[in-house]
């Protein structure tokens, strides 16, 4: 109880933070913020311990299931995680009304956004990301998605100040539901990297021709929290059971 308290105590002190720190382009105040709320996923070290890589994650809900998954079972990277909510909140906060009303994944390029809000969005961001890495101490940032509107100006200023962007696709299940050329049009990917959990996906994604995605800079890692199943010790059950 007392654990869920301070962590909701904590979460309200930096979304106030957060908001005074846009409504007075403070980048300080902001990078204070998002120090509050930052958690890290570290391997275990056997022996000599030693400083790993540190990756800055967008957190999501399942995202951050691959994320405990990649730390615990690669061992070679530590992963700190800031939830996605407060890159929203930075790229609402330059957006006009009329613009935060309609924006959506789908026509963030074809109209959701004006060039001069993003532009707005990317000149503060460029101030923000040296402060949030040198604070920080990341050498890349990773999200579960390309699509997600909170980073795409985020993976434009990422890519220009040589800090790789990478995109562990989650969504690759159902993607195949209905043409996957007509479902991602109008979309871009901007950023170093993508990963996909299977070949299949990554074929027809780069076959669909999207800006920003090729077949050189996509590759297929599989399901990260998939590996606790592969992990888990051999079990004799008695029982009649999958």
């Amino acid at each position: 109880m007392i654990k869920k308290i301070r962590s909701k105590l904590t979460t309200a002190a930096a979304q106030t933070l957060l908001r005074l720190g846009l409504r007075f382009h403070s980048v300080s105040l902001v990078v204070f913020a998002m120090r509050l709320v930052a958690w890290r996923a570290t391997p275990q070290q056997t022996g000599e311990r030693r400083v790993l890589p540190r990756v800055l994650c967008l957190g999501r809900t399942i995202f951050v299931d691959d994320i405990k998954a990649m730390a615990r079972y690669s061992g070679q990277i530590e992963y700190l995680v800031v939830h996605l909510r407060y890159f929203d909140a930075i790229v609402k906060h330059f957006l006009t009304a009329e613009e935060r009303e309609r924006m959506t994944e789908e026509n963030y390029y074809v109209g959701g956004v004006s060039a001069v809000s993003r532009n707005r969005i990317a000149a503060f961001l460029e101030r923000l990301l040296p402060a949030l890495r040198h604070a920080l101490c990341f050498r890349a940032i990773l999200s579960g998605n390309f699509s997600y509107t909170q980073q795409q100006e985020l993976a434009r200023v990422a890519v220009a100040q040589a800090t790789p962007f990478i995109v562990l696709h989650k969504e690759g299940m159902n993607i195949f539901r209905e043409s996957i050329a007509t479902f991602y049009k109008g979309y871009e990917f901007v950023g170093s990297k993508m990963f996909f959990y299977n070949e299949r996906i990554r074929q027809e994604m780069v076959a669909m021709r999207m800006p920003g995605l090729t077949a050189e800079n996509s590759g297929v890692v599989g399901i990260p929290r998939l590996d606790a199943y592969l992990h888990s010790p051999a079990e004799k059950s008695t029982r009649k059971q999958i």
